[in-house]
């Protein structure tokens, strides 16, 4: 059984003393040359309660001698020790539910890009700010969903790549303003096809690296 977690609770008053000098052998074969063979690790938890006491092991592998003396040992995995893991959209989701701004531009979003889209980009200010400008900025000859398709594929698939080495302009600064202004025309071009997505890219990469700091020294 390879990384178990394997426990025994029982009352303190009937506390089997050789389970205890079993397991205290156990720790001394294992720990006391680190935990370097097999990766093992073996920790103690005492849950300080006068009238219980638990003793858990993690092993990659147990005598099976010491479980048959213990009949009433059983395993727990480890999923069943964690607290259930939320996932990403359930995250954004509580941050909508947290602020009233990602909320509404969440149900704003919608109606001018997909589902899909909108969750991803109202998950954080920072994404929803930039993205509410950019739809604001739609060219009065460009279908407004058709806008918004295109500036929900760029925030969500360029700008993470330029966010890991340059810091985007925070809203309400003019450097913001220029750069929500220089990528409206890129967008525009690229919706046109007066550019193709490459070209949009190194006019994307140009633009940021002329308006934000690097993060890199």
């Amino acid at each position: 059984m390879r990384y178990s977690m394997w426990s025994l609770g029982t009352d303190i008053e009937t506390y089997d003393s050789s389970f205890e000098t079993a397991f205290r052998n156990f720790c001394d074969k294992w720990l006391n040359r680190n935990c370097a063979i097999n990766n093992l690790s073996v920790e103690v938890i005492g849950s300080g309660q006068v009238d219980s006491h638990a003793i858990h092991w993690k092993v990659a592998d147990i005598d099976s001698s010491l479980l048959a003396k213990y009949p009433d040992a059983k395993v727990v995995s480890r999923k069943d020790t964690r607290p259930p893991k939320r996932s990403a959209k359930e995250y954004r989701q509580e941050a909508r539910n947290r602020n009233d701004a990602l909320r509404q531009g969440y149900e704003a979003f919608i109606q001018v890009m997909p589902e899909e889209s909108a969750d991803l980009l109202t998950g954080d200010l920072d994404s929803y700010n930039l993205t509410a400008a950019l739809i604001l900025k739609a060219p009065t000859d460009v279908d407004i969903r058709a806008w918004g398709a295109t500036v929900a594929k760029w925030v969500v698939n360029e700008i993470p790549k330029h966010r890991k080495t340059h810091l985007i302009p925070d809203y309400g600064t003019d450097a913001f303003v220029q750069y929500v202004s220089g990528m409206t025309d890129i967008l525009s071009r690229v919706a046109s096809g007066q550019d193709d997505t490459a070209a949009g890219r190194k006019l994307l990469t140009q633009l940021t690296a002329e308006l934000c700091p690097s993060k890199i020294r």
